[in-house]
């Protein structure tokens, strides 16, 4: 059995499935914390959002809990916050196949979930999404976009002037 990462000298290098710039990690201490750019290890939780959203309040609890199952398998989408499969649209008889549901009880949720205002479909290709999370990927990769125009940039200005040596921070200094 392989694992995914392989220890080489003082360096991690990916396993050949992931190409460089889909690895991303740094030391701390002598642990290497590695990650997949891509994949988003977590997710926010806004339990306020959860219990003040009336369309979710609307829900049984039988529907919740296949929304929030439904909220899992977005986060884990190609596209976070689209239900995707294979890069298309999942159709429902897939849906319903990986939540252990009938299609009937399926449509029915997902109707409910629609009309209420809890879920939405993409008007291109009628793909089921979540919206906050949909604006929140875009935020984080807009973020990450920002930041590493912003990485790039300190670093060719420092190779471009090695004499330029950084100045104190005010939190770094004492007054005496």
């Amino acid at each position: 059995r392989s694992s995914e990462f392989t220890k080489s000298r003082s360096t991690w290098q990916p396993h050949a499935r992931l190409s460089p710039s889909q690895v991303t990690g740094f030391r701390y201490g002598s642990l290497w914390i590695l990650g997949i750019m891509s994949k988003v290890p977590s997710l926010q939780w806004y339990p306020a959002d959860w219990r003040k959203d009336p369309g979710v309040q609307a829900l049984d609890y039988e529907s919740r809990g296949i929304w929030f199952e439904i909220l899992m398998l977005m986060h884990e989408s190609e596209q976070r916050g689209e239900l995707l499969l294979n890069g298309g649209s999942m159709p429902d008889e897939a849906l319903a196949q990986i939540l252990g549901l009938d299609l009937a009880k399926l449509k029915q949720t997902l109707s409910k979930l629609l009309s209420y205002g809890v879920a939405s479909r993409k008007q291109d290709n009628n793909t089921l999404i979540n919206r906050r999370m949909v604006k929140d990927q875009a935020f984080l990769d807009m973020r990450r976009a920002a930041g590493s125009l912003g990485g790039k940039q300190k670093a060719s200005k420092a190779s471009a002037n090695p004499l330029l040596k950084p100045t104190p921070s005010s939190s770094s200094s004492s007054s005496s």
